[in-house]
């Protein structure tokens, strides 16, 4: 069962469903799911956040992906976090720093 958060990796495909959690309602980011293809692991995070910002006008510097790993950085490659198809990640906004309460 997968969460509403989830991207699930099959055969070099992504399906982003993007979470309604804390997430500003000027996105409309409510359970919407998205077919991404990915060429290699080997392409960056950045790479793929640029492809999800291409599908649902969130700018990649806005968006937040986490897996198993932790958060992802833009930098690495899918494969440095070990992800393989199946895996699953999630997609949050990126919030601004600041003191904790």
């Amino acid at each position: 069962m997968f969460q509403s958060s989830d991207t699930i990796l099959q055969d070099d495909r992504m399906n982003e469903m993007l979470s309604s959690r804390k997430e500003s309602s000027c996105w409309n980011l409510k359970g919407k799911v998205l077919e991404i293809t990915v060429q290699s692991l080997s392409e960056t995070v950045g790479s793929l956040k640029e492809k999800i910002a291409g599908k649902i006008q969130l700018p990649a510097n806005k968006q937040k992906l986490s897996g198993k790993a932790g958060f992802l950085k833009v930098d690495l490659s899918l494969a440095y976090y070990n992800v393989d198809p199946g895996d699953s990640l999630s997609l949050s906004l990126r919030e601004r720093g600041g003191r904790k309460r």
